[in-house]
């Protein structure tokens, strides 16, 4: 048996264990088709500054607010459907045993896990705005990795735990998310605005918070026996989240710290 033959049945097979309840949903199924877009996104990322280097930036300031604000809203009825139906059905931070075939509020839940699972290909217009206003710097590795790697997790998410401990992740990534994007739309109003978005420094802080949280909810509710995962899966997760609090907790550093240095070094100079 040749190895390409023995990697498609190992995708066969893994497919095979995806839950049921989101087979067959739009875009869940095409494994393919996920590589496809995120090879895609990437060969954007890197030839389309190329391209865009002797041409003018585009204004595209009612497009960027409209953007902002209604993945603002999205996420944040997101996060309320997700909170709503993890209620419902009785769940709790620690322990989301698996609800009735039959439950509605187990469908709804599936639902709002799919619809955030969609939001992760629509994001990929944060980088085609950066591209087309010749905003290159804001293509950090941070920034790449994030939006490249979030099209398999929200994927693997949605096919294999649409209705399991994966929830409290999600809620709160989508709360995150919430704040992130009316960050960026308020501060796409103009300069009058940035006195009053001094809390971006926090924003940073509250998205490594997320995933420690994550990683400390997925480890407890493992450990209690009440909401189990694979045990790779729970090894991949971990890793996969480990991964992101490093790169946010380098950028933190580099953004804030060094600029707390400057400003105090600025006082010292000036009171000498």
């Amino acid at each position: 048996m040749g190895l390409t033959q023995q990697l498609f049945e190992y995708i066969n097979y893994v497919d095979s264990l995806s839950d049921p309840l989101t087979k067959g949903w739009f875009l869940v199924d095409n494994i393919y088709f996920i590589g496809f877009i995120g090879n895609l996104y990437l060969l954007m990322v890197f030839a389309g500054p190329t391209i865009m280097k002797d041409q003018k930036p585009f204004a595209l300031k009612n497009l960027i607010l409209f953007y902002n604000f209604t993945m603002s809203a999205t996420n944040a009825y997101i996060c309320y459907e997700l909170y709503h139906r993890a209620s419902l059905l009785n769940f709790t931070w620690f322990c989301t045993p698996l609800p009735a075939e039959n439950d509605p509020n187990g469908v709804l839940l599936a639902r709002a896990t799919w619809l955030y699972f969609l939001t992760k290909f629509i994001e990929l217009l944060d980088s085609v705005f950066f591209i087309l206003r010749k905003k290159n710097n804001q293509l950090s590795g941070l920034h790449v990795y994030h939006h490249a790697s979030m099209l398999g997790y929200s994927m693997m998410v949605v096919k294999y735990f649409p209705i399991g401990i994966s929830y409290t992740p999600l809620l709160l990534n989508s709360g995150v998310h919430v704040l992130m994007y009316l960050y960026y739309g308020l501060s796409a109003l103009g300069p009058a605005i940035q006195p009053y978005l001094w809390w971006k420094k926090y924003l940073t802080m509250i998205q490594m918070i997320q995933f420690i949280c994550g990683m400390t909810i997925q480890l407890v509710s493992q450990v209690s026996g009440c909401s189990m995962m694979p045990p790779v899966l729970l090894a991949l997760n971990f890793v996969f989240l480990s991964v992101f609090l490093i790169l946010f907790g380098q950028f933190y550093m580099q953004s804030y710290k060094k600029t707390q240095k400057s400003n105090q070094k600025v006082v010292k100079q000036k009171s000498n």
